[in-house]
């Protein structure tokens, strides 16, 4: 896993080049019912062949789909209000749930 963070001067041009041009392959939303950062929403996203998991404390890259949903804690916990997944990634995050049990 390398992190898309590690150049502050591209951090913000990866970010937005990753968010434009690539593909939502799956995201969760969750509350902690915590104060603070207690929400948010995690997106994995699959561009040029490299997946990035975008959170609230930036956006990592990946080299597969499942390094990136294990990384980024993409299904469902007991603080999940909501979880999507590409019809074609929906088999291989099964997978990895039933795995991740």
């Amino acid at each position: 896993m390398s992190n898309v963070e590690d150049d502050e001067e591209s951090d913000g041009d990866d970010y937005e080049r990753v968010v434009t041009n690539g593909i939502e392959v799956a995201w969760v939303d969750w509350d902690s019912g915590g104060p603070g950062a207690g929400a948010g929403r995690v997106t994995a996203y699959e561009l040029d062949g490299r997946f990035y998991v975008a959170h609230d404390a930036g956006m990592s890259q990946y080299d597969t789909f499942e390094a990136a949903i294990e990384g980024g804690w993409i299904w469902a916990t007991d603080v999940t209000t909501r979880l999507w997944v590409a019809d074609q990634y929906k088999e291989r995050h099964r997978a990895l749930s039933r795995g991740s049990s």
